[in-house]
């Protein structure tokens, strides 16, 4: 109770009833276990949050030590260049060396699914112009809304996504329609609660000024496991792949490529995106990928897991935006 009792002070957690509290220490016994097993399956990676191996809460900047799996449920909420080819495939390629767009956070809203998505056409941009160029995510939350597709904070499937901005003519600039954070779960003080309204003059104006990314359409790239030595030939030819995977275990991953797929069901997938590298270390394969949980999280914002295994279902449903001419 005592390490409970520490985490709450740092990270200035007060609950409505002893009730609530007590609910909320229930959840923090149970994310210790979850850490702990996750770093013994783990020698190459590190969760950290809340850890029983260390002499007192191991919670650096971790912020889910408290939160139950209702919770974590809106972490994601996802509702339901060379000339290389399958032979000849480099063992390391990361975008990162060729361009990079900043890591953001998502915030109390389960909008995964938009940075995913702006993730993915960002870098279709940058192939088709040579811009480097950060994509609102905030136009898809606001402005994208279709049943069980696009739900703004209550979730959304990047494909559905994609074909909102072919459609609507483009994705605006980050700078001219930027991310604001909503309270979608969980506390979060004065932030607006739920999915924003769209700025429908802002989309507008920068539609007339050409101030936006085109795209055509969307194509699938892998639906399966037996996709996922494609899912890395199309990465290397035609950039970052927006993916989705179950995220279990994901909120407290602090570095290091994660080698097994315990404790996770690859069949359910939870949360969006973004793959952008591959590489190897000890022997192990693994995958680069994007998350939206903030450059505090993890390797910078990024993840590595391990390739070759479907992780957690991270070929089960792929998809990539396709450019029209800019």
């Amino acid at each position: 109770r005592m390490a409970f009792d520490s985490y709450r002070t740092q990270h200035a957690r007060a609950y409505a009833s002893d009730g609530e509290a007590e609910r909320r220490f229930a959840a923090f016994k149970l994310n210790l276990a979850l850490i702990d097993a996750l770093n013994d399956a783990n020698p190459l990676a590190l969760f950290e949050g809340i850890s029983s191996k260390v002499k007192g809460p191991n919670i650096s900047k971790s912020q889910f030590g408290w939160i139950t799996e209702e919770d974590c449920a809106a972490c994601g909420m996802y509702p339901e260049l060379g000339n290389y080819t399958l032979a000849n495939m480099p063992t390391e390629f990361d975008w990162r060396a060729k361009y990079e767009t900043p890591v953001s956070s998502q915030g109390y809203c389960g909008s995964c699914w938009s940075f995913s998505t702006a993730g993915d056409i960002e870098g279709k941009w940058f192939l088709a112009t040579g811009q480097v160029v950060e994509l609102s995510k905030q136009q898809l939350v606001a402005c994208d809304q279709k049943r069980n597709a696009a739900e703004g904070c209550n979730g959304g499937l990047p494909y559905a996504a994609m074909q909102y901005v072919a459609s609507t003519g483009g994705l605006v600039y980050e700078e001219d329609y930027p991310y604001k954070n909503v309270c979608a779960w969980g506390t979060c003080g004065s932030a607006p609660k739920g999915t924003p309204t769209c700025d429908t003059d802002q989309v507008r104006g920068s539609l007339k000024d050409s101030a936006v990314a085109h795209i055509g359409g969307w194509q699938m790239v892998a639906l399966g496991a037996q996709y996922e030595d494609l899912l890395a030939t199309a990465m290397v030819k035609n950039g970052p792949i927006s993916i989705v995977l179950n995220a279990v275990g994901m909120e407290y991953y602090k570095a290091g490529a994660i080698d097994t797929t315990l404790p996770c069901e690859p069949t359910t997938l939870d949360h969006a995106v973004l793959v952008v590298g591959f590489g190897e270390q000890d022997g192990v394969e693994y995958w680069v990928v994007k998350n939206s949980w903030g450059s505090w999280w993890g390797e910078g914002g990024y993840y590595r897991v391990v390739k070759g295994q479907n992780h957690c279902g991270l070929a089960n449903f792929a998809v990539t935006s396709v450019i029209k001419d800019p």
